[in-house]
């Protein structure tokens, strides 16, 4: 029996290493898809002079990304993590201003994503593998613990 549950235990801390590291990895596309939408709307601004909604409204029948399925949640998007935080605010700064103003606040989260995009995918190597390698470790200490 003991050795049952300290195998339960090693293969849930592996699962778990796994489960983390995913995250890091959802992340790290999250970031990029919304940088594909910011591409996008640059596009759409440049040549239609679109307002926010309607440039929405375009991405979502175009893709069907998670991100897509993010903003089609669009005006009432939520904030479950720091980065739809800051895809809600900028969402809240573009809302009601002219498509010159929309176009420069693109631009200037096109330049910050980038940014974010490189220190999360570090993140997702390094943190992402160490998860990876360290929880198994963990489910060892567990099982030996129980014998």
């Amino acid at each position: 029996m003991k050795y049952l549950l300290g195998g339960v235990l090693f293969i849930a801390s592996f699962f778990v290493g796994r489960i983390i590291a995913a995250k890091y990895v959802e992340k790290v596309d999250f970031l990029r898809q919304y940088r594909s939408f910011l591409s996008f709307a640059k596009g759409e601004i440049g040549f239609f002079r679109r307002k926010i909604g309607e440039i929405v409204d375009a991405y979502k029948t175009d893709k069907s990304d998670a991100f897509a399925k993010y903003i089609s949640q669009y005006p009432n998007l939520s904030e479950r993590n720091s980065e739809e935080k800051a895809v809600k605010d900028f969402f809240t700064k573009v809302k009601d201003v002219d498509s010159e103003t929309i176009r420069s606040l693109v631009e200037y989260e096109m330049a910050r994503t980038d940014e974010k995009i490189i220190v999360a995918d570090k993140n997702a190597g390094q943190n992402g593998s160490l998860a990876k390698k360290l929880c198994p470790l963990f489910g060892v200490a567990l099982f030996l613990m129980v014998m």
